[in-house]
């Protein structure tokens, strides 16, 4: 089981009233829900999470009774992060003392997550959002890796192999004019180095930062055209794809992504690694 710790430190009255505190944690609240969903998590927190300060006054407490729109909407989920078990600190596993960014944190969900995982779940607008850090301690260093936004939590699962590069496109991509909730596994990167991936995102982000579909056409280090096969040759035959118009584009040489095109998304649909496939269309 994975462990992420809800960090109470990122509460620190940064927020100045309760309705601008609602309106900014709505992209840690997908986090929240994402690590809550998947089986493969656990969420910890400190048992006094509710004592927390939201704004200089108002604790976290304070959201039990607030009836407001804004509130009604995301309270439940809230109230559950600090009345829910599991709580980390009914089995602590720190020992000795731990300092970070100069101070000392002993006893926080901050020492808690070098002393596990290394994982934080971080409200916004803190010192902890979206960024990686040291936790010094007697027996040596620990890296503690704090989150907020979604865009944030997969970069860093990906990289740290926490997810697998297709469920880390689909979501980093998602809402983009590059899709890739259609592509296909089988024809994917199992064959790929670690640096070919790499090469191949530098090139998903380019094609998917073009304002429009010009753009991308005009992009001469992309080489984005139609895919031109005969119908014996045609890679998607037999497939729902085979009517359909494909194109491909240049993941830096020899790579290529084939997809189809609806509207201005580019439906990601399969790798090519040598341009073989190329050679013929």
């Amino acid at each position: 089981m994975n462990e992420i710790i809800l960090n109470e430190k990122s509460l620190c009255g940064q927020y100045t009233s309760m309705d601008e505190f609602y309106r900014s944690i709505l992209p840690f609240l997908a986090n929240v829900q994402y690590f809550v969903e998947d089986a493969s998590w656990e969420v910890l927190k400190k048992s006094d999470l509710f004592q927390s300060r939201v704004t200089e006054r108002e604790c976290f407490f304070r959201i039990r009774g607030d009836r407001s729109d804004a509130a009604r909407k995301i309270k439940g989920l809230l109230c559950r992060l600090s009345d829910e078990p599991p709580y980390w600190d009914m089995d602590s596993r720190q020992s000795g003392s731990y300092c970070a960014d100069g101070e000392d944190v002993t006893g926080s969900s901050v020492a808690e997550a070098a002393a596990r995982t290394g994982f934080l779940l971080s409200f916004p607008r803190s010192a902890y959002e979206d960024r990686e850090f040291t936790v010094a301690h007697e027996e040596g260093e620990y890296r503690v890796t704090s989150i907020s936004t979604p865009a944030y939590r997969m970069e860093r699962l990906y990289q740290r192999g926490y997810c697998d590069i297709y469920t880390y496109l689909r979501e980093h991509f998602r809402g983009t004019r590059l899709n890739f909730d259609e592509f296909d596994a089988a024809y994917g990167f199992d064959s790929f180095e670690r640096s070919e991936i790499e090469e191949c995102i530098a090139d998903f982000e380019r094609f998917a930062g073009h304002a429009d579909w010009w753009e991308i056409k005009a992009d001469s280090a992309l080489y984005c055209k139609e895919y031109r096969p005969s119908k014996k040759e045609n890679w998607f035959r037999g497939t729902k794809y085979a009517d359909m118009t494909i194109y491909k584009f240049r993941c830096g040489n020899p790579k290529r992504c084939f997809g189809y095109r609806e509207g201005d998304v580019f439906y990601a649909l399969r790798m090519e690694r040598d341009h073989k496939i190329s050679d013929n269309g």
